[in-house]
């Protein structure tokens, strides 16, 4: 990390060169600081894990997400949604008819109002 900065070299004096600060997260999402409750311990592992990905992106070489090609990209859903607009499978303004009681068929009947 590149100190630019008087305010930011201070920081860096007064925390060990912010050593003392990641030893405090760890030790607090690890449960071993007194006090700390469910929801600092899932802060301090957020912090973490966005300082991790600071310094990921700092790094000359950068490893691919796990999700890459689980998603489909805009360009996917793009021509997905062309080709169902060219081709449509059933008429929109007519659903496709639904085996079994509705709703709708529930609610017109009179006992329909004690059911919740």
């Amino acid at each position: 990390m590149c100190i630019q900065t008087v305010l930011q070299q201070k920081i860096a004096k007064l925390t060990n060169n912010g050593d003392d600060i990641l030893r405090f997260l760890t030790e607090t999402m690890r449960g071993e600081t007194p006090g700390a409750k469910t929801c600092h311990r899932l802060e301090a592992s957020r912090q973490l894990t966005r300082l991790t990905a600071l310094d990921d992106q700092t790094a000359d070489t950068v490893e691919p997400s796990p999700f890459w090609g689980l998603l489909p990209t805009p360009e996917e859903l793009a021509e997905k949604k062309r080709q169902e607009e060219e081709n449509p499978t059933h008429d929109p303004v007519r659903p496709e008819p639904v085996e079994g009681p509705t709703l709708y068929d529930i609610v017109s009947y009179p006992i329909a109002r004690y059911i919740r």
